[in-house]
């Protein structure tokens, strides 16, 4: 269920921004060869301090998106889409992110 008029998320929270396969087995067709989906995920890491003032960090706001690749243009296509600009974003510093090398503002 996706809420159509969603808002962009980020703003005074870092953003963390990663990828992965989600899918069956590889057919034994070789290396690289694979019959899964590609998923980019964005959520807000919102940060508050405990009674203790220790640092207390928990997921916020998501959002996933299926691709067909993790090529930069569409990566990046994904982030400036559903993260609010001069948002702190995170990665793990995948070449396919250009506009961010592990810690950025976006």
């Amino acid at each position: 269920m996706v809420r159509p008029e969603r808002d962009r998320i980020g703003g005074s929270w870092a953003v963390e921004v990663d990828e992965t396969l989600v899918g069956g087995k590889t057919r034994g067709e070789g290396r690289g060869v694979h019959h899964k989906t590609y998923v980019v995920g964005a959520v807000e890491a919102r940060e508050k301090a405990d009674k203790r003032g220790r640092r207390n960090v928990h997921a916020g706001r998501l959002r996933l998106l299926a691709m067909d690749d993790r090529a930069g243009k569409s990566l990046n296509t994904f982030v400036s889409e559903n993260v609010l600009p001069s948002s702190r974003i995170t990665t793990d510093g995948w070449v396919g992110y250009p506009l961010c090398q592990t810690s950025c503002r976006f």
